[in-house]
This record gives structure tokens, sequence and C-alpha cells, in this order.
């Protein structure tokens, strides 16, 4: 029986214009009394997520940062950090690069650079960035590296294939979807997310179903039996998981399947 449904976000549970199903917080409710937990799991940083999540919901669990910080509802429970010299590493690494700008995260902060922070403005991604600079310091509590590539999905993939080639026994680093990578320390992934939920409410794979629709959801499918990629996964993603939904995110085709389990 299932116990625990854990969906990822963009492309998952958010439709297309990146807003939540009209009844998700009735459907999380309704879960819950029929024996089923919600967990969302997302690449995304906390103050992205709750952004989204505009209503306080402890019945909810969330991860985000690619499984670096943990919530229930608004409830902090665990957060891991990365050294701050890897962080600097990356940062020099990408310095003179300029189709890429750098997101740096922490539990409650969001770090960018002068130069970046243009890049996002010039690229009409002004809604992942405050509105002034922040650049790091040797003080920044940071829990992952999000970069964003101006040439979309295939300049992610070569870069992290390419660049970032020989961090790979140190760091993870996955595509995000929509031209995003993520950075983080490594086992710290969505496969790392699903196990400390299984941990926290004591249960195992099998009670578990997970829904994805990119790259950095695979690690998330390898932990389970009941692995769904949705319907609008592209075909190179959806070859990971054991089922595909019946229905796109833009129809709620994540939400639909699990309400299945309770009928």
């Amino acid at each position: 029986m299932i116990k625990l449904a854990v969906f990822d976000l963009d492309g998952t549970l958010l439709d297309n214009d990146t807003k939540l199903p009209k009844d998700f917080y009735e459907n999380v409710k309704l879960l819950k009394e029929n024996g089923i937990r919600v967990a969302i799991s997302s690449a995304r940083p906390v103050y992205s997520i709750f952004n989204i999540l505009t209503e306080p919901c402890d019945d909810l669990f969330i991860s985000a940062e690619d499984g670096n910080v943990f919530f229930r509802g608004r409830n902090l429970i665990k957060a891991i950090h990365m050294p701050i010299d890897i962080v600097y590493e990356i940062e020099d690494i990408l310095k003179d690069n300029e189709d890429v700008a750098m997101l740096y995260t922490s539990v409650d902060n969001l770090y960018v650079s002068e130069k970046d922070h243009d890049r996002f403005l010039k690229w009409g991604l002004d809604n992942f960035v405050d509105k002034k600079p922040n650049p790091l310091t040797q003080d920044s509590s940071i829990c992952k590296i999000h970069g964003y590539c101006n040439g979309g999905v295939s300049m992610a993939s070569e870069l992290i294939n390419t660049t970032f080639s020989n961090l790979k026994d140190r760091l993870d680093i996955l595509e995000s979807g929509y031209g995003w990578f993520g950075i983080m320390e490594k086992g710290s992934n969505k496969a790392a997310s699903v196990k400390f939920f299984m941990d926290h409410l004591n249960l195992t794979s099998d009670e578990v179903a997970v829904f994805g629709d990119s790259g950095n959801d695979v690690p998330m499918f390898q932990t389970t039996k009941n692995s769904y990629a949705m319907k609008n996964a592209r075909d190179e993603i959806k070859k990971y998981a054991n089922f595909v939904t019946e229905f796109p995110n833009y129809e709620n085709g994540a939400m639909l399947e699990v309400l299945k389990f309770i009928k």
C-alpha cells in the first residue's frame, strides 16, 4: 500500500504557468485522511518554493535544493551546507562564461554577483533574483549552487559533461530542466530526499511513489518500484521510470495518478 507520494514541482506538480492545481491543499488533506502523506522534492531554493506554496500546510513535507534542505510545513528539519572553498571554485570556473548565470542559495538567503544579477535581468529571469546583487562572502552558508544556461537544456547538458566532468567524483551535478543545472554535495540529491522522508516516516520503498519529469528526478526514480515519469517528460527520462502518468503536468497528471490509490 502506498503511504507516501513524492512530487517534483516544475513540469510535474505545477502546470505550464508554474501554478499548483487549484485543489492541491484539499487533496493533501484528503490523501492524509486515507493514509497517504504528501511530500515535495524540488531543485528550487527555499524562497522560491514558499513563493508557490502560499498557504501554510503542516501536513506537507518539503525537500528543497535537490535534497539539501527539509521542512515540515514551514518548520525546518534539516539543512546540509557546502564548504565555501568549493563554492568559490565553481564560481571561478564559470567566471568567463558569458552564457551562464549563477545563484548561490542558503536556507534563508540568496547570493548573486552583480555580473550574474545583470544577466538574469537581461534574460527575463528577474523573478529568480532580488532587486539588488548580493555577492558571496566567506560567511555565506550555501546549500546549493544553481546555474542557468542561456542556451537551454542542450547547453546545460554539455556543460555538465565537459566543463564539470572532473568534478563529478566530488560533487553531484545534475540538469534540472529548462536550461537549469544544480551543483551540490556528493550524495545530496532527490534520492537522498526520498530516503530521508522514508526514514522520517518509518516507511519501506514499496510504500512510496515518486513523480518527476527531468534529469534530476532520475535518482528519485531509482528509490522505489513505484516510479512515475510524467507524460510530458522527454523520452530519455521516461526510460528510467517504471510507469508513465496518464495525463501531463498541465492536466494535473501527477495528483490524479495518486488519487487512484484511494479509489
